[in-house]
Parts: C-alpha cells; sequence; structure tokens
C-alpha cells in the first residue's frame, strides 16, 4: 500500500510520496476495469489493470488530511493556489472510473514556505487543501498565493472587470454556455480567487474574513521575494504596526509589473483587464475603500476572538469545526469543484473536554477524534460540460475509503460537507452490509424521499454535539442523540458521537436526497465510505458523555430575546424563475426578486443590534437553497416545510445555532378543480417555505455577503452585498 494512503495521526506532518512500486508515470497510467461484466466494487477494489490516462483510486483506508497546525499560539502557513492534473475517481455503473484533468488546486505548507519537504497535501489527486488547525485567541498568519497558469485555462478571464461570461460550445458548434446567464451573474474569472473562512467571527475587512478582494493569478511573480514581504508584515503586525499601507503601495506596483509584462509580450486582453484593475482599485482608494485586485499575494492576518464577561467582544469565536474556501464571485462553483476547500478546526473548552472523554487512564481510554470532509470533483460545471460530470462523493478525498472501529467504541466524528448538491439538502444514514447487499440486487426497493431505517443496535448510534462548528446546549445534545440519521446541506458541519454496533460487522455511511429531487438508482452511486466494526473495544473509549462531562455553552450564546429583537424584522426571500435543469429551462436565481448586482448595498444592518429574519423559498421541484450569512452565526426558531407540514413549528429552547441553514422548497397552490393555480401575471401562485432565524450583528461593521451555498446558484445571481453600519459617530447635534 502506498504510504501516502496510510491512516496517520492527524498531528503527524504528512509528506506526500510516490505510490509504492510504480513511478508517477505508471501511476497516472493505471485504470480499474470489470472483468467479463462482472462488478468488481466494492468487494474486489485494489484490482487494478493498465488501461487508462490514471488510476480509479477507491476502498482503501481511510486516511487523514496533511494539516497545518499552531504553534506558540501563531499558526504560519501558505497556502498556494495552483493549476495541475488530478485523478479523479468517480463510480461509472457498473465500475469505478478515473479521469486526469487540469484543475485548479490548493496546496498547503507548514510555514511561510514553498519548500516540498514542507508541503503537506497531495499532488496529482484530488484532494482537499490542507486541515488548519488553530485555538481561540490564536493568531492567524497565512500567506496565500496565486500561481496558477493561465495559459492552462485559456477560455477564463484574469479579472472580472471586462464585464463577460465564459462560454463553452456544444458538438455542434452552437453556444453550450452561458445561455440564459449574463455577467455578472455567471460563470467567470475562474483563474481569479480568494479565501473565505466559512464560520469565523472576525472582521469581513483588511485581510481578515475579506471576500471582496480577487487575488489575481501571477505565475510569474518573484514568489520568495512576495513570501518575504508578507513575513515582514508578519512582524510588523506582531510589533504593534499597521503594514496596510506599505502592502497596498506594493501590490499597486505589483500590478504596474504585470501590466508592463502584458503590453511586452503584446497580450492586449491582458493589458485591458489590468488596466482596468488598477482604474478599480484607484477609484476604491479614492472613496476610502479597499483595493479589490491584489496581484498574486495576499496575507491573511487575524486574532481568533476570545469572549470573556465584559470584555471586548460581545460574542467570541466557537470552538468547533468550520471550513475554508474561494469566494470569487463567478468562479467560485468552478473551483470548489476543483477542490479549493479545506476544514479549519478551532479548538477552545468545548474541545478540549470531549477529547478528554475517558481521561485517558488504561481503564477510561481517550476518545478519537476523526475529521472528515465531504466533496465532488469535476473539471468544469454540469452546465458548462453540457452532460452530468459530478455526483461521486469523495471524503478527504478518498473515494470509498475505509473506516474502522472497535466494536462498542465511540469516536467523535467532525464532518464538514463541501459537497455541492444542487437541491440542497441529503439524510446522510448508515446502511448494513445485508440491506445494502439487498439495494444492490433490487434497486426498485429504494424509496426516493423515504431513507430507510434500522432496528437499534443493528447500524451505529449517531449522537450531534454541534452544528456549524458551534456546539449544542445539553438539552439539544439531548435531543439529538440516539439518531438513525442526519442532515446535511452543502456549507453545514455537524459534529457527532458515533457509537460502533456491539456486534463486528460491515455498514455503509451513505447519502439520501429527499423526496422531490432524483431517485436513487444505484445504491454504490450514493455511497460516502464503509466503515467495518470489529475487535475488542480494550484500549478505547465506550461512553457517551455524562451532563457533568459535556461542556458548558459559553453565555455568548445564551437565546437571542425579544428585548433584544425590539421588533426588528426583515424577510428575505429565495426564488428561482424557471429551471431546474440546462436550456431552455435554464433558471435565473434571484433574492428578493433580484440579481446580485455590483455596486448595491441589499441589507443594512447597524452594528449592536440583534434582527429576527424570515427566511423563506418559493422555488419549486424540492430545491432547498442553503442561506448563508459571514461573520455573525444564527439561531433558528421557525421551520416550515409545505410539503411536509400543515403548519410552521416553532424550535424549542435553547435555539440551536448555525451560519447555514436550507430552507425548504415552496409547494404550488392548487385551486378548487385541483388545478395549478396561477396569478394575473400567469406565474404559479406558490405557498413558500420558510426558516425563522434570530442573530447578533455585533463586534465588526463592514460589508459582506448572504447568498445560497449551492455556489452555482450564488455565482449565478443568488447572493447579497449586506453591510453592518458602525452606530457610534463623532458628529454632534446640539
Amino acid at each position: 500500500m502506498a504510504d501516502d494512503l496510510k491512516p496517520r495521526d492527524s498531528s503527524e506532518p504528512f509528506k506526500p510520496q510516490e505510490p509504492a512500486g510504480h513511478s508517477r508515470r505508471d501511476f497516472l497510467g493505471f485504470a480499474v476495469t470489470a472483468a467479463s461484466g462482472a462488478i468488481l466494487w466494492p468487494y474486489l477494489g485494489s484490482a487494478q489493470q493498465r488501461a487508462g490516462a490514471c488510476v480509479a483510486r477507491f476502498g482503501q483506508p481511510l486516511q487523514n488530511m496533511g494539516q497545518i497546525k499552531s504553534v506558540g499560539g501563531v499558526l504560519k502557513g501558505l497556502i498556494e493556489a495552483r493549476a495541475e492534473a488530478r485523478a479523479i475517481t468517480y463510480y461509472n455503473a457498473p465500475i469505478y472510473s478515473c479521469m486526469q484533468p487540469t484543475v485548479r488546486a490548493y496546496h498547503g505548507y507548514d510555514g511561510w514556505t514553498l519548500d516540498p519537504a514542507k508541503q503537506v497535501t497531495i499532488s496529482g489527486i484530488a484532494s482537499p487543501g490542507p486541515l488548519l488547525r488553530a485555538a481561540v485567541g490564536d493568531t492567524v498568519d497565512l500567506i496565500f498565493l496565486n500561481r496558477i497558469d493561465p495559459s492552462l485555462f485559456p477560455t477564463s478571464s484574469v479579472t472580472s472587470s471586462r464585464g463577460k461570461c465564459d462560454t463553452s460550445l456544444n458538438l455542434d458548434g452552437t453556444e453550450r454556455y452561458p445561455g440564459k446567464d449574463t455577467f455578472p451573474n455567471c460563470f467567470h474569472a475562474s483563474n481569479t480567487t480568494n479565501l473565505h473562512f466559512h464560520g469565523t467571527h472576525i472582521s469581513p475587512g483588511s485581510f481578515e474574513d475579506n471576500v471582496l478582494v480577487g487575488v489575481i493569478n501571477n505565475p510569474r511573480m518573484d514568489s520568495a521575494a512576495a513570501i518575504q514581504e508578507a513575513i515582514d508584515a508578519y512582524a510588523e503586525w506582531k510589533a504593534g504596526g499597521n503594514p496596510s499601507k506599505k502592502l497596498i503601495e506594493s501590490a499597486g506596483a505589483g500590478l504596474q509589473v504585470m501590466l508592463d509584462r502584458a503590453q511586452t509580450d503584446g497580450n492586449n486582453e491582458l493589458v485591458e483587464q489590468i488596466t482596468q484593475a488598477i482604474h478599480n482599485n484607484h477609484q476604491l482608494l479614492e472613496a476610502g475603500e479597499w483595493p479589490q485586485y491584489w496581484p498574486g499575494l495576499y496575507p491573511q492576518h487575524f486574532q481568533i476572538p476570545v469572549w470573556t464577561k465584559g470584555g471586548k467582544f460581545a460574542m467570541g469565536q466557537s470552538p468547533g469545526t468550520h471550513w475554508y474556501h474561494c469566494h470569487q464571485h463567478g468562479s467560485t462553483t468552478m473551483q470548489i469543484l476543483n477542490g479549493m476547500a479545506g476544514v479549519f478546526v478551532i479548538t477552545g473548552d468545548y474541545d478540549d473536554k470531549l477529547l478528554r472523554l475517558g481521561g485517558g487512564t488504561p481503564q477510561n481510554p481517550k476518545i478519537k477524534e476523526q475529521v472528515l470532509m465531504f466533496q465532488l470533483f469535476a473539471e468544469q460545471p454540469n452546465l458548462v460540460n453540457g452532460s452530468p460530470s459530478v455526483g461521486t462523493m469523495a471524503c478527504n478525498g478518498q473515494v470509498l475509503p475505509t473506516a474502522t472501529m472497535k466494536k462498542g467504541e465511540v469516536q467523535w466524528w467532525r464532518i464538514a460537507n463541501a459537497a455541492m448538491r444542487s437541491h440542497g439538502s441529503d439524510w446522510f444514514l448508515f446502511v448494513p452490509q445485508a440491506a445494502y447487499d439487498a439495494f444492490i440486487a433490487n434497486p426498485t426497493t429504494m424509496k426516493n424521499g423515504q431513507p430507510p431505517s434500522y432496528p437499534a443496535g443493528t447500524v451505529p448510534t449517531i449522537n450531534q454535539t454541534a452544528q456549524d462548528g458551534v456546539q449544542f446546549a445539553w438539552e439539544n445534545y439531548t435531543r439529538r442523540s440516539n439518531l438513525a440519521r442526519f442532515r446535511l446541506a452543502p456549507g453545514n458541519r455537524g459534529d457527532f458521537l458515533v457509537k460502533a454496533t456491539a456486534e463486528a460487522g460491515t455498514h455503509y455511511l451513505v447519502f439520501w436526497p429527499p423526496a422531490g429531487v432524483a431517485a436513487i438508482r444505484d445504491i454504490r452511486a450514493n455511497t460516502v465510505f464503509k466503515l467495518v466494526v470489529d475487535g475488542d473495544a480494550t484500549g478505547v473509549n465506550t461512553a457517551f458523555p455524562t451532563e457533568l462531562q459535556y461542556p458548558k455553552q459559553p453565555e455568548f450564546l445564551a437565546d437571542v430575546t425579544d428585548q433584544e429583537i425590539r421588533g426588528r424584522h426583515r424577510t428575505v426571500t429565495f426564488s428561482m424563475d424557471g429551471g431546474p435543469g440546462g436550456p431552455p429551462n435554464q433558471p435565473v436565481f434571484k433574492i428578493d426578486d433580484e440579481q446580485f448586482a455590483e455596486g448595491t448595498i441589499d441589507q443594512v444592518m447597524l452594528l449592536g443590534n440583534a434582527e429576527e429574519w424570515t427566511l423563506a423559498n418559493t422555488s419549486l421541484a424540492g430545491v432547498m437553497h442553503p442561506f448563508h450569512i459571514h461573520v455573525n452565526p444564527f439561531q433558528i426558531t421557525e421551520v416550515y416545510d409545505p410539503a411536509t407540514m400543515t403548519g410552521p413549528a416553532k424550535v424549542p429552547q435553547p435555539w440551536p445555532w448555525g451560519d447555514t441553514i436550507a430552507i425548504p422548497a415552496g409547494v404550488q397552490t392548487t385551486d378548487a378543480d385541483g388545478n395549478p393555480a396561477v396569478g394575473p401575471d400567469g406565474k404559479a401562485i406558490v405557498t413558500a417555505g420558510h426558516i425563522k432565524i434570530r442573530t447578533r450583528f455585533v463586534d465588526f461593521a463592514g460589508k459582506f455577503v448572504l447568498h445560497c451555498h449551492i455556489l452555482g446558484h450564488e455565482d449565478r445571481g443568488m447572493m447579497q452585498l449586506i453591510e453592518v453600519v458602525d452606530n457610534k459617530t463623532v458628529v454632534k447635534h446640539h
């Protein structure tokens, strides 16, 4: 077995290696096939034969992600965006196949270096970016470099300034994309990118969680000089200074160098784009705003806020499972599908107490932690391809990996869902081997929207401890215990204490779409990983926490009260005109009946205020739009799914927190004769699904976004620019 596929402690540094016994060329020249039409998977997943451009890689032991870990209170690392050929394994019934497109990828380095010996990520194989691990109160100093080679992606613009969508053609030469999509709400500028720290309670400006910047790909930059510039800035920040002005001036000089090179090369299109980028930056700086475009380098710098009673922050950072990903409007979908995302674990009292379950004695051993990231990998979105290319869910970059537990063992699983399922939400559940085999033998027994259930004890038991990196209060933990299944939407994270069955056996974690979307036709296409339970429980934790052991929820996560809300309420409505599907049913995605518009702020809130929002969804065909808002988490207080409920359901207190929530789809109403009801405008009359939330807009003023976390919807218009305005002023009126 190749060294880079062996299970290892996530605290150990990771060094990518060639697969054992083969050169890289040989490795990429393997493919898995079926003999005489027989289905080899999942029983003969290791069988490989020479036959194609790359190797179908599946059925191997689950591996941990390489990580960059905070040391001495500072997370020092480097994330590089670059292009490379990557092997992508996918299920192609009845076998697993492999393709090897050139895609954009994240690579992580432990420390401020591009030294290959410090690379913690895998090259040549579709996989996530590095696992980041820091504690509440730590400083994050993370150099971000964009070295994507634009010559490998000639159909995409460098910046979004030229006002054009990317295009693709059908086989007959007619235009496939953009179809009905119009700029800026279309796929474009796929080589420009940035980093969003999803789930962090930090500033949306400067060098923190600023998604309004675009780091232009600059493969010809002097990387050593750029890294040193960032290191010098970190030293100045540490000394109490502010290098922002110096960095902005350097970025301006870097753009001018890019412009001069483009003129020398005779690249008129790049000259036009960089000229416009420089002009945009000048306009922003003159208006007192942050410059948008940065040439290849962006030094991320922030401290993870600590809450103390009566202290600086009204809310602290919730320790838990978070993640980071690209967030350049127009290119987010493309880059996420290419794999540009990773897990960000932020530790605190919550994590420390769960990890100490059992205390670590031989009689009462510590709990084992597993960090899992679910992703879909593809070269292009389906709408650009013209045919489906996405659907096989990978876990930590692996397809159908095998996880192991001992009989009765309890493990802590941190799961981040970066998979963009177009309908917005899936059920996840364990299916035992016998039932799994029965589904393979008779797929017609799988009913759409109705996940199967199994007697207690025949599948692992699931207790949920946190949603979206925000821990549950004890009451919500008990409500979410002894689960048969759990639900995740794109962008959701869940922390789970999973207890293995008392008997040895094999189980499969599968995802199950809700009612109203495409039916399951092959259980193997919906499988995430295999879990093998075997071995005596000696030396492992077997107990769930008691109330005394369970971490107490911090005071800043107390329920948002009516007194705080003071009647402040607004409704935000997600809708689709047309669709779902491609041309001629290509939908138009809107919020409050408008698509995202540059230069327009759609929602304004005062710093320090709390508000209640109703999130409505009028989309049909079972499409649940996962609402996500940056900076501040929110509480879920009410749910209404018109397809399954007669009226809204109040969520019991204490209300759970999150930062992403799938809004139930709407249902078309009918008239007295049972026919679809339409309004005077000829449009269907829809009973909207909705979610009610409460949130505190505290600690950080500035501009950021809310959007649908089906990122193909966000890139194509389902996003709003919002602003939290400081309610303090030096202006006086005597």
